[in-house]
This record gives C-alpha cells, sequence and structure tokens, in this order.
C-alpha cells in the first residue's frame, strides 16, 4: 500500500507492482469507487481494475454522459494513477483513495507521457503537465490536433 506523503523523496517508485484493466462491468464483491463526471443521472459506466501485486486494490467506476470513443489509458505515476478516458482526465490517489484532479478536456484523451518526474497530458488540441505532487504546472490549449 502506498502511504501518504508530505514530500516527493517519499513516492513509490514500485510501479511495476501496479497493474490496471478497463472493464464493461465488475465483480459486485468488490469495493466499488465512483468517479462521475457530473451528476447521477449519467448513462453510462465504464470500470478500471487497480492491482496492486496481482490483488484487486480498488475497482473504480467512471460515470458519464457521452463517450468520444478515444484511447483508454491508466498509468502509475508517483502516488497517483493517472486516467485519461473519453474526454476526460482523473488523478487518482493511491495513499488517499480520493480523485485529486479532474478535468474535462473538452475534446478527447490522446496520450500520457512522463518527462523528468512530469506528467504530460495530450488531448485533441492541448497539454497539461503535471508536478509528482499532482499540481497543474502549466497547460497549453493551442498546440494542435491530436496532441501534435
Amino acid at each position: 500500500m502506498v502511504k501518504a506523503v508530505s514530500n516527493t523523496d517519499d513516492f513509490s517508485n514500485n510501479d511495476e507492482l501496479y497493474s490496471f484493466q478497463f472493464l464493461d462491468t465488475y465483480n459486485s464483491n468488490l469495493n466499488l469507487k465512483v468517479i462521475s463526471t457530473g451528476d447521477n443521472t449519467s448513462t453510462s459506466s465504464q470500470f478500471l481494475e487497480i492491482r496492486e501485486n496481482g490483488q484487486v486494490l480498488s475497482i473504480l467506476e467512471f460515470r458519464y454522459h457521452y463517450s468520444s470513443g478515444s484511447t483508454q489509458k491508466a498509468i502509475k505515476f508517483h502516488r497517483f494513477v493517472a486516467v485519461g478516458f473519453s474526454g476526460y482526465f482523473y488523478l487518482y490517489d493511491l495513499s488517499t483513495r480520493w480523485t485529486v484532479l479532474f478535468l474535462d478536456l473538452g475534446g478527447y484523451f490522446c496520450d500520457f507521457y512522463i518527462v523528468k518526474n512530469e506528467l504530460l497530458v495530450a488531448y485533441n488540441d492541448g497539454i497539461y503537465c503535471l508536478t509528482q505532487c499532482g499540481k497543474i504546472k502549466w497547460h497549453n490549449d493551442s498546440i494542435g490536433i491530436d496532441g501534435v
């Protein structure tokens, strides 16, 4: 289990211990954490299974009103799980088990890039840069099509 940290020296670097799988349904016996992009009237759901050392740690449910049909991806970034799904970005803190950042990308998610302890989140016509503490360092919303 990743512990809450007060400085960047405490971040877990054991990324290989974690795996992620998107699911259409989930085992109802497992603890489910709902992450909603809107109110409870959302009509569709997607699930993300988070495993640590092969054991299910959490199941996240993403409720949404629309899907862009774009890439869906989850990666571990320090103590966080970064999730790009449809037109949204989520940063889930493994230590607190809370979503600490949610972004409506206003289009569709493209990909993640980790460069020098920073996470780049590329989307249809922009990019965000996040620090290892999960804060937005900068944002550019006019870089071109498909995160180019």
